[in-house]
This record gives C-alpha cells, structure tokens and sequence, in this order.
C-alpha cells in the first residue's frame, strides 16, 4: 500500500529525461545533519534533501517520529548565469511551489554562478527542481 508514495516520487521525476549523458551526481553545501542525493546539469538539477537520521530503521525498529528537516540553505555550484524556476515537491503530498531565482557569481570566480536555495518546511524530507527560465 505504497502507490501514494511511488506517485508523489514519479511525479517530480515525470519531464526529467534520465537518459540524457549530460547529467552529473552533484555535491551541494548544506548543513551536516541532512544528506541530499541528486543530479545536475548546466543548467538545472534536481535534489531530494533528507534528515540524516530519518531512515527506516528509526521507524520501523525503534519506533521514533521522523525528525523535520526546518530551515534549508543548499549552494547548487556552477550553474549557467540566469534566472531559474525553483520547483520545491512535497515528497508526500505531491505539492509544488513555484518561484523564480537568479544564479549569482562568486566572489572568489566571478565566471562560475552559484544558485542558493533557502526553504523552510516541517516535513521530513522534500524535494526540488532547477531549471533555468529561457
């Protein structure tokens, strides 16, 4: 009886074409206590941020809620200068909210953009989706 949550995971992968070889597994800065597992292009990524603890032996063995994940500071490194749509998925409803955000240069190389992602939410895991805006 999981179809709600295979749905919500088809969902936010539906229009992200896997086969294409451009795609790269990303390591984005975030705080310590999550881990995010995703990939990414020139331009877009697509990122689902976890708790580090909330795993399945936590539920099922010991029977602790899952932790929610709070406030979210993620750099996605080296994205195309521009204005991007930021898709944020509620891995459990299936809820997305929409806003859109510039790739701003670095300091330190002023030829490489990074996008920073800031959310808040109480769920203990979401997901996101980068695209550029063309």
């Amino acid at each position: 009886n999981l179809y709600n949550h295979y749905a919500s995971a088809a969902g936010f992968i539906r229009g992200i074409d896997l086969a294409d070889g451009d795609w790269k597994p990303i390591v984005a800065a975030a705080a310590s206590e999550m881990r995010i597992i995703g990939a990414k292009k020139r331009d877009r990524c697509a990122l689902w941020i976890q708790q580090n603890g909330n795993n399945w032996y936590r539920r099922v063995v010991e029977e602790k809620p899952l932790e929610p994940l709070g406030k979210l500071r993620i750099r996605v490194p080296d994205l195309e200068p521009g204005k991007y749509r930021i898709t944020w998925w509620d891995t459990y409803a299936g809820e997305i909210t929409n806003y859109p955000q510039a790739a701003k240069p670095r300091a330190d190389d002023p030829a490489k953009h990074d996008l920073l992602l800031e959310y808040s939410t109480a769920r203990p895991d979401i997901a996101v989706r980068v695209e550029k805006i063309k």
